[in-house]
């Protein structure tokens, strides 16, 4: 009898221990989960003016968006930032101002982190709407494949625009009738034609002169985005005109350009050729010679350089108006020295032509 009373005693004594087991083990995993789940929410896309810091110690801040630029300053651990835009250039450098001394450069996305986001003023009465034009579409809760899924859209779900902002080139801010929010890629949005998205409050409505130029070869990809690994809207043909939607520089290569049949995308700019500049510019006027510049007025930041090439087969001679603002060599490579204006020159006798730099800090 004792025996068997020590037998049962232990037998519950096990049970016991086991259960607790369970339940501890049960709490990790779901400890884990609300973790893992928690840290997703948490996560931040920047748009312009967001809060954030860096992430790692000893972080170069660079004069352009990648590591052959040169180093403006090295931070530390924790040093707050402002996202200038929020995008991404060369798909993984944002552009950053230190709240300290309002240096401005670039750093990579993997040492930055969000803290806040600014928010915009509820304007439900005007805002813009569209609908999904695919089935099974995500929503995600940043800008890119790498964020996590907020819920699935089916074909021809209703949603407003938060903003009309494309983040990482590629990607819209909406709103669904249930409250959520999130972002969704742009190759799955139609745009109800009753109304289009409000401009950003922060693109000046300003007119622009139209810039009218021309494919410079033959079977040119016009694409989606600013990159190769973008989609192909349409194969353009050799001398096919285009209007500029904007003469800014996309990614460092690429022009955002309209062609006649109202279709519109990104061209690597070395296919691109602007035509003579609208008339009230300060664009040299060199329509009468017989050298043709690739570009005729460009903007370039301090710290980048450019490259201009020349029509025809002479050895041309190149040199700047103002050696101080921005050089140029023998190859027509100009580098960017310090704010201000400049013209470079190529020339072969009496013949030259000229393209008009604005070089600005940052």
């Amino acid at each position: 009898m004792f025996f068997e009373g020590a037998f049962m005693k232990s037998k519950f004594f096990i049970r016991i221990v086991c259960l607790v087991l369970a339940a501890l083990m049960v709490g990790s995993v779901f400890l884990c989960a609300v973790q893992f789940f928690s840290a997703s929410a948490a996560e931040l896309t920047p748009t312009a003016e967001a809060k954030g810091y860096i992430s790692d110690d000893y972080v170069n801040m660079r004069s352009g968006a990648g590591t052959g630029y040169s180093v403006v300053t090295c931070m530390r651990e924790n040093t707050k930032v402002t996202f200038v835009d929020g995008k991404l250039y060369n798909s993984n450098w944002y552009k950053i101002k230190l709240d300290s001394n309002s240096n401005t450069g670039y750093v990579h996305r993997n040492y930055v982190k969000v803290t806040s986001v600014p928010s915009k003023p509820s304007n439900d009465s005007n805002s813009a709407t569209g609908y999904i034009n695919s089935d099974y579409v995500n929503l995600r809760s940043g800008a890119g494949t790498g964020y996590s899924v907020v819920t699935c859209m089916r074909k021809n779900t209703k949603f407003s625009f938060v903003s009309s902002t494309l983040y990482n080139s590629s990607w819209y801010n909406i709103k669904l009738s249930d409250g959520k929010t999130g972002y969704v890629l742009n190759t799955y949005v139609t745009k109800d034609s009753s109304k289009e998205p409000d401009p950003d409050p922060t693109t000046p409505d300003t007119p622009v002169s139209k810039v009218t130029g021309y494919v410079n070869d033959d079977y040119v990809n016009l694409r989606s985005g600013a990159g190769t690994n973008y989609s192909i809207v349409t194969c353009m043909r050799k001398d096919a005109k285009f209007t500029f939607i904007d003469t800014e520089l996309h990614n460092s290569n690429w022009y955002n350009i309209k062609i006649s049949d109202g279709k519109t995308g990104y061209i690597m700019s070395t296919y691109a050729t602007k035509d003579s500049t609208p008339s009230g510019d300060d664009t040299p006027d060199d329509s009468d010679s017989s050298i043709k510049l690739s570009n005729t007025n460009e903007t370039v930041y301090v710290g980048n350089t450019f490259a201009l090439t020349a029509s025809g087969d002479s050895s041309y001679r190149w040199t700047s108006s103002d050696t101080s603002v921005a050089s140029v060599d023998s190859n027509g490579i100009v580098t960017a020295k310090s704010s201000g204006s400049v013209t470079i020159t190529a020339s072969s006798g009496s013949e030259k032509a000229s393209c008009r730099f604005t070089v600005k800090s940052g």
